[in-house]
């Protein structure tokens, strides 16, 4: 038996949308932490990041949705962390249509383990540049990015990184 702990669903009325000619890459200046403890609650950096792709996911008729257990903590540097989910976030939802893009996490020992999933084929080949450069922000996170693309046609890019709380 499966149990949620928390789940956000962002959905909005397309009325209030318009069409947007700028890319909305998320501001990492809109994380509100301190670089002195390094320590992030997920759930709640994951919600900032979707916050801001809302427009674009309506658009496109995709579904975002924050499973990750609030009691999730990650101990890295800040602006690492949300370069890794954002430009995760971003991959996906950029190559989506009518779809649902559902992040969850899991914690074993001192790793930590972020899922983003799709329910759609994601083109690894077309998107060569993008995993490059988001394989070079997860190295400078101390972490590795993971892509699996299954034959029943959907996507889980996996952010696994060392948790420095737990570690220490």
């Amino acid at each position: 038996m499966l149990t949620y702990l928390s789940i956000c669903i962002f959905v909005f009325n397309e009325e209030l949308l318009h069409k947007y000619s700028i890319s909305m890459n998320f501001e990492l200046t809109q994380i509100s932490s301190t670089e002195e403890k390094n320590e992030h609650n997920l759930h709640r950096l994951v919600s900032k990041i979707l916050q801001s792709y809302l427009p674009i996911a309506t658009d496109k008729k995709t579904l975002l949705v924050n499973d990750i257990d609030e009691k999730i903590v990650a101990n890295i540097n800040g602006t690492h962390l949300s370069g890794v989910i954002d430009s995760i976030i971003n991959m996906l939802i950029i190559n989506s249509e009518n779809n649902c893009i559902w992040l969850t996490a899991k914690r074993f020992h001192d790793v930590v383990l972020i899922h983003a999933k799709n329910n759609k084929p994601f083109d690894v080949y077309l998107n060569k540049r993008e995993i490059e450069k988001l394989q070079d922000i997860a190295q400078k996170a101390g972490g590795c990015i993971s892509i699996n693309v299954h034959t029943i046609g959907n996507t889980t890019i996996v952010f696994s990184f060392v948790n420095l709380a737990v570690a220490a």
